[in-house]
């Protein structure tokens, strides 16, 4: 059993509702293409933390992004389910 703290657990109108997952992760295939696109710039801007435009040009800055490319499938569908569950707990 693995348990996260990356899905809700106050769905519902009462907020006591969950989704519950189960799977077999043999069935699972995680792609990869293995390319790297990179990008620079030292005209764009950004937002920091506080909720400030900085401009890459007025603060001498250059700016950086890096994407790379992945994807989920399942070799069957039926090998994993999921349902909401309400007052569910482990």
């Amino acid at each position: 059993i693995y348990t996260t703290s990356q899905i809700a657990n106050n769905l519902g109108t009462a907020g006591d509702e969950t989704e519950i997952y189960f799977g077999e992760f043999s069935e699972a295939m995680i792609g990869d293409s293995q390319n790297l696109s990179l990008s620079v710039s030292t005209d764009a801007a950004y937002v920091d933390g506080s909720g400030n435009t900085v401009s890459a040009y007025q603060s001498d800055l250059t700016l950086m992004r890096a994407i790379s490319e992945h994807d989920f499938a399942l070799e069957h569908d039926v090998a994993f389910a999921g349902f909401n569950a309400k007052g569910w707990s482990l």
